[in-house]
């Protein structure tokens, strides 16, 4: 924070950060890890590249893109 009382902006919804999966994957798992796109102040295209490009097995980028919603949500 500024001297001036102004705040910095805000880094994006989301945190691009390999080292973040891992530890939430080690803490509370894929099951419990839920993918989402802060529209509108996150362009969904860039957004996708993260999990998209996350060394993840199939079973858990699933989870994390679709699976946990489901599940919480009653999709």
């Amino acid at each position: 924070m500024s001297t001036s009382g102004a705040t910095s902006p805000s880094p994006p919804g989301g945190i691009d950060d390999p080292n973040a999966l891992e530890h939430a994957l080690r803490t509370v798992g894929d099951d419990n890890i839920m993918f989402a796109v802060d529209t509108p102040y996150e362009q969904t295209a860039k957004a996708l590249h993260f999990p998209k490009s996350a060394s993840l097995s199939d079973v858990q980028r699933a989870n994390i893109s679709h699976g946990t919603a489901g599940l919480v949500f009653g999709l």
